[in-house]
């Protein structure tokens, strides 16, 4: 986030459009963002059951999964 945050932080500090450096940059930023959230869906959806069956072969507990993380609007 910190990187993100430095971004937008010298977009902001000039009245001017972004340059096709910044641009690229967040576009970057924005693939490793989805990347990222593709990853933690697929453990939440495949290996979270997985753990849960091992947990349950135990007499153990369970994890609470949660539900997958939807991608933002405009970010498709």
């Amino acid at each position: 986030m910190n990187r993100l945050g430095q971004l937008l932080g010298a977009i902001d500090r000039v009245l001017a459009a972004p340059t096709p450096y910044q641009v690229e940059h967040f576009n970057e930023l924005k693939a490793e963002f989805l990347k990222d959230m593709g990853d933690v869906n697929l453990f939440i959806e495949r290996q979270v059951p997985e753990i849960n069956d091992m947990l349950k072969k135990s007499n153990a507990g369970a994890m609470m999964p949660g539900k997958a993380i939807a991608v933002p609007v405009g970010l498709e």
